[in-house]
């Protein structure tokens, strides 16, 4: 995905270049996408103010800056089967968790990498603002996550079932 918007992103893509590595028949060591990466933009921002300048950033990309083309094979070389292996998930409309994370997943915002034609305006979905408020500062005595986000474990749960 990072390679189709300008911000966060390495400059340029260099050569392809051969995997080095012995293969042995174990498809888990290919590389991943992050082999083809180079010149990765550095930031003299404080540490502090990266987030806001990356956010700002990506508030400020219009539709030209963005490659929405489909996904396809673009490399000389096979990927990791970690990369593929959860394709069926790929267009899943869901709570993503992470510890305190929790963010969701709206591919049908960029429908067109998935072959799929775009709505315009794509379907709006909330996303709580209170979960954006979440983070390992304020919740630094909190260990038991799974309980803590029981709400979107089980709406995951649910939607796999259905």
């Amino acid at each position: 995905m990072w390679e189709r918007i300008l911000v966060g992103r390495n400059l340029s893509l260099p050569p392809e270049e051969p995997w080095k590595y012995p293969f042995d028949g174990d498809e888990e060591r290919y590389p991943t996408i992050t082999h083809t990466w180079a010149n990765v933009q550095c930031s003299s921002i404080a540490a502090m103010g990266r987030y806001e300048a990356y956010i700002s950033e990506l508030d400020m990309l219009t539709y030209v800056q963005v490659n929405l083309r489909p996904y396809t094979v673009l490399r000389q070389f096979s990927l990791n089967n970690m990369c593929l292996r959860d394709q069926h998930l790929w267009r899943v409309r869901c709570p993503m968790i992470c510890f305190f994370a929790v963010e969701w997943h709206l591919p049908h915002r960029v429908s067109n990498q998935f072959g799929v034609q775009q709505r315009s305006p794509p379907d709006h979905v909330e996303t709580s603002v209170v979960l954006h408020k979440k983070n390992r500062q304020n919740n630094k005595s909190l260990i038991n996550w799974k309980e803590h986000h029981i709400m979107w474990v089980d709406m995951w749960n649910a939607q796999r079932n259905a």
